[in-house]
């Protein structure tokens, strides 16, 4: 078998211009990228699906300043429509970007963590519940908690015998501005409309970390002195 499989698609006209004609790309070990649950039950053949966990609105203030100070834009883009989300995060606020009623940016600001583990992160139509999202992490070996790193790497230690003592947080956004965005900043009224377009994914977030919490009681995880505590 070979071993990882290339990209497959990272934004929503790679996904449209594949038409979910993922078959092509079966016979590799490892798949790893912005995949939805479309590519898995196309691709899996003996494969686990794993994935990692953030907080809703720590994930938007990352995202938003991700896109404002760090994405790099073609000086002459390809298309109308590409780095339109990254050109618009640069015009307006904060709250307006995640509040924004247009269907190219709600693809990354709404509900996007249930859409990618019941379908596809690329497209915000929905063909499975939150119950099919449930049973699809129940059934995940492991996955990632940011707010809870210690915690989440006792439980890899666990399930894969791999006695690393942390896992590095990748694809981290940079701090290169006094004027980005800082989670604990974000006003009330933000918070609240993030969360009220985001219930799909605050309760899967939150399904997700009262279940590690009971796998720690009931493995007993311990976290490594060099990573800290949980």
């Amino acid at each position: 078998m070979r071993k990882r499989c290339p990209r497959i698609e990272n934004d929503e006209t790679d996904h449209r211009n594949l038409k979910g004609n993922y078959k092509r790309f079966r016979g590799y070990a490892l798949y790893s990228g912005h995949y939805g649950y479309d590519i898995y039950a196309a691709i899996a053949n003996g494969h686990v699906a794993l994935t990692n966990f953030r907080h809703p609105v720590d994930r938007l203030v990352s995202l938003f300043n991700y896109f404002k100070y760090v994405v790099q834009t073609p000086e002459k883009p390809t298309r109308p429509d590409h780095f339109y989300h990254v050109r618009l995060a640069r015009s307006i606020s904060f709250e307006e970007f995640v509040t924004s009623s247009d269907l190219h940016v709600q693809i990354y600001t709404r509900n996007a963590h249930f859409r990618q583990l019941t379908h596809s992160l690329w497209s915000l139509e929905t063909h499975r519940s939150l119950d099919d999202a449930f049973a699809l992490l129940d059934h995940m070996p492991w996955y990632y908690v940011c707010e809870h790193p210690e915690l989440s790497t006792a439980w890899f230690r666990t399930v894969f015998g791999i006695q690393i003592p942390e896992i590095p947080r990748e694809n981290r956004t940079p701090k290169v501005s006094t004027s980005q965005v800082d989670a604990n900043n974000v006003s009330e009224s933000t918070r609240s409309r993030i969360l009220e377009r985001n219930q799909l994914d605050v309760a899967l977030y939150e399904y997700a970390v009262k279940r590690l919490l009971l796998i720690r009681e009931k493995l007993n995880l311990v976290p490594s002195e060099a990573g800290g505590s949980s």
